[in-house]
């Protein structure tokens, strides 16, 4: 519980998730916001539940709390918002970015679900743009538009000492959050970290998730001045250029959320499950072959293409048994391909059904044309799905990607 002048900030935190839900208070008022609330949901059994967020109404009641809003950093897709549900239990308005117009043109047209998802974002009271302001109780809060992660996410600056961040930022162990959903940018992220660095050092930073080690406490407060001494992405000393090139070549081909599907359908509706059926039951909607597509703007979101740094017999084992077909491996080409390491590796792949290829690479910043056309060809010839292997480094990370995406 995190004293301020006039206000009270208690942190909830769904262990499920990894997700902070905050409930603000003007101590003046008794007023309070309730903010990136969650609702417990199993995705093998499609069970909602709802114990997180009856923690958030036990504490708001009990302390005799008159709620005034309930409010979103982002259109989360890790966890599915309590929005909805909490609204009928302790009223409130509800608000989110004015951006998220862009992000419902996208997913409702993968989902079809335009008969119970406005395109409009009517079904949050309010769509907050860059520089509104809005009180909970007497306490003042101003909106930050924070893009980068999505093109809706927003930073709630809350007494002007206090930023609920979402996933803009994360702890400084930690980084920030990924770039590669549709409409996020690392360039519109790193712009967007820079406008949180602008406050003073001493301004605390709430955080949307955390990630400890088992035994570790969470983490759900910094500074501003904590993550730009510590951050480990994005630290004072790291220029756009630096940051973008390391958020992508991580980002590229990462898997997505497990609870992608339920938490984007649900919370473009506020955190509804949607329409009831004839038989009053409500579904959840999957979308075959969608999210898995190598093309327009989902390409980097969830590639059928990934990358690692060392090649192994674990690791062959690993992409036989997710269904890859065929491997490129990207060597140093002092490294010969008739190398003990080299051969056995390439005869335990064949061994386990997998195309292999080796191409080689004198310098990751300066890729041999040789190269590229050597993996055009295999690139439209290779059995799909495809796994490149790189072992030079993040570098190589990067080369991969952007050859992959020339093709």
């Amino acid at each position: 519980m995190t004293p301020d002048t006039g206000m009270q900030v208690v942190p909830f935190f769904d262990t499920a998730t990894s997700t902070f839900s905050y409930v603000v208070v003007d101590m003046a008022t008794q007023h309070c916001a309730v903010i990136d609330s969650v609702m417990d949901y199993d995705p093998y059994s499609g069970t909602a539940r709802t114990h997180s967020a009856d923690q958030i109404i036990d504490y708001i009641q009990t302390h005799n709390l008159v709620n005034d809003w309930i409010i979103e950093t982002h259109i989360h897709a890790d966890h599915v918002s309590a929005a909805y549900y909490l609204k009928g239990k302790i009223g409130g308005k509800t608000g989110i970015g004015a951006h998220i117009v862009d992000v419902l043109k996208f997913w409702v047209g993968i989902f079809e679900n335009q008969s119970d998802t406005p395109l409009t974002g009517e079904q949050f009271d309010g769509l907050f743009a860059d520089g509104d302001t809005f009180t909970i109780g007497t306490v003042g809060v101003r909106v930050l538009h924070t893009p980068g992660h999505t093109p809706a996410c927003l930073t709630y600056v809350v007494n002007d000492t206090n930023l609920f961040v979402g996933d803009t930022i994360f702890a400084p162990y930690a980084g920030t959050a990924r770039c590669d959903f549709p409409g996020g940018s690392a360039a519109q992220l790193y712009a967007s970290i820079q406008r949180l660095y602008a406050f003073p050092d001493a301004t605390r930073i709430y955080l949307c998730h955390d990630y400890p080690e088992a035994g570790v406490d969470p983490m759900y407060q910094t500074t501003v001045g904590e993550q730009k001494k510590n951050n480990r992405m994005i630290h004072a000393g790291v220029s756009e250029a630096e940051f973008v090139e390391f958020r992508e070549t991580r980002d590229y081909g990462k898997a997505v959320p497990k609870l992608i599907i339920p938490a984007i359908q649900t919370n473009a509706r506020l955190g509804s499950f949607g329409d009831p059926s004839p038989g009053g039951i409500q579904f959840i909607k999957v979308p075959i072959n969608q999210l898995n597509r190598d093309q327009g703007v989902f390409r980097k979101v969830t590639s059928k293409y990934f990358v690692t740094g060392q090649l192994t017999p674990a690791v062959i084992d690993d992409a036989s048994a997710r269904g890859f077909r065929s491997i490129v491996c990207f060597r140093p080409d002092h490294e010969s391909p008739d190398q003990p390491v080299a051969a056995d590796l390439a005869a335990y792949a064949t061994q386990k059904g997998l195309t292999f290829i080796q191409l080689p690479v004198a310098s990751m910043a300066a890729i041999p044309d040789a190269t590229v056309a050597d993996f055009a060809k295999h690139y439209a010839e290779l059995p799909t799905p495809i796994v490149g292997f790189c072992k030079s480094g993040g570098r190589a990370l990067t080369v991969w990607k952007q050859m992959k995406e020339t093709q």
